[in-house]
C-alpha cells in the first residue's frame, strides 16, 4: 500500500490534524472484520453426533477421533481466514496489472483465496459512480409525468426497461434535423444570390 500509512499519519499530525489516521491500518481492520464475518457464514461440515449409552473399545476410539476432529474444525474456524489473509498479503501477484480483469482474476484464484474471492465478487459489482443511476432517474421522470399518473408500477417498470434497452437504437431527431439543415443552407444561400442578381438586373 502506498497511501495513508503511518508516515503520512505522522505528517498530518505535525501539520495540525490531531485526528489523522493510519488508513492502511484502518483498511486492514475492515478487511479482517469482513473476512471473519464471511468465514463464519461459509458452508461447514456437520459435526458427527456422539452416541449415548455404553460404548465399547471401538466407540472410545471413535469418540477420541470426533474430539480431535472438532478440535481441528474449531482451530480452522479461528485461523483459516487469518492464514488466507497472511498468504495473500505476503504474496506478490506478479500477473496483476492496471489492465487486469479483476473479476476474472478473482474467479481464477477463488480456490486459493476463497474468503477474499467471495468478498471481492460481492464488492466489485457495486457501482462506484452514481451518474448512471441519476441518468436512470432523469429518464424515469420523463415517463412519470402528470399525464401518466395512472401508470401502475408494473407498466412503469416495463417502460423504463424498454427505454433503457432501446435508447441506443432510437434515431436522434436533433442530429437528423441538424444534418438536414446543413444540406439545405447552401441552397438557401444560392437562392439569396439569385434574388440579388435579379434585383440588380431590374
Amino acid at each position: 500500500m502506498a497511501w495513508g500509512g503511518p508516515d503520512k499519519q505522522a505528517a498530518e499530525i505535525v501539520a495540525g490534524n490531531p485526528d489523522a489516521k493510519d488508513w492502511q491500518d484502518e483498511a486492514r481492520k475492515i478487511v479482517k472484520k469482513t473476512m471473519a464475518q464471511y468465514y463464519n457464514t461459509r458452508p461447514c461440515a456437520t459435526p458427527i453426533q456422539r452416541g449415548t449409552g455404553t460404548q465399547d473399545a471401538n466407540d472410545d476410539d471413535t469418540s477420541e477421533f470426533n474430539k480431535h476432529r472438532e478440535t481441528l474444525l474449531t482451530a480452522d474456524t479461528i485461523e483459516g481466514w487469518v492464514a488466507e489473509l497472511c498468504c495473500y498479503l505476503s504474496t506478490m501477484q506478479q500477473e496483476v496489472t492496471k489492465n487486469t480483469d479483476l473479476v476474472e482474476w478473482w474467479q481464477n484464484n477463488a480456490t486459493l483465496y476463497p474468503t477474499l474471492a467471495h468478498i471481492t465478487l460481492d464488492v466489485l459489482p457495486s457501482q462506484a459512480s452514481s451518474i448512471h443511476c441519476e441518468q436512470l432517474f432523469s429518464g424515469s421522470k420523463q415517463i412519470a409525468t402528470d399525464c401518466h399518473v395512472c401508470l401502475g408500477s408494473t407498466v412503469f417498470e416495463q417502460l423504463v426497461i424498454m427505454g433503457s434497452a432501446w435508447r441506443p437504437d432510437l434515431y436522434d431527431m436533433a442530429v437528423w434535423t441538424a444534418f438536414q439543415q446543413e444540406e439545405v443552407e447552401p441552397f438557401l444561400e444560392f437562392e439569396e444570390m439569385l434574388d440579388e442578381d435579379n434585383a440588380s438586373l431590374v
